[in-house]
């Protein structure tokens, strides 16, 4: 087991800019979401099913908000095609 040395974390996260602590909000609320969900069968098994997703995702080199933009591009698609 790691040992954490919680006044080291403090220290680096206290000189992260706004825009590092609020990636870093998201990835720590990724962590716990995804420590949560893998604690179920039904949601581990989805978890590993996409994987592959993942994995892709981070091999495009694509931001979270590149990856927000095309969702929210194909949200607005559909919506137009559904009102069409």
């Amino acid at each position: 087991m790691t040992t954490v040395d919680f006044r080291l974390l403090q220290n680096e996260i206290e000189q992260l800019s706004p825009d590092s602590l609020t990636e870093l909000q998201g990835f720590v609320e990724y962590l716990r979401f995804k420590e949560q969900r893998l604690s179920s069968r039904p949601l581990k098994e989805m978890y590993e099913a996409f994987a592959p997703i993942r994995e892709a995702v981070d091999q495009s080199g694509l931001s979270e908000k590149d990856i927000d933009a095309l969702i929210d591009e194909a949200i607005d698609d559909v919506r137009h095609n559904h009102n069409a």
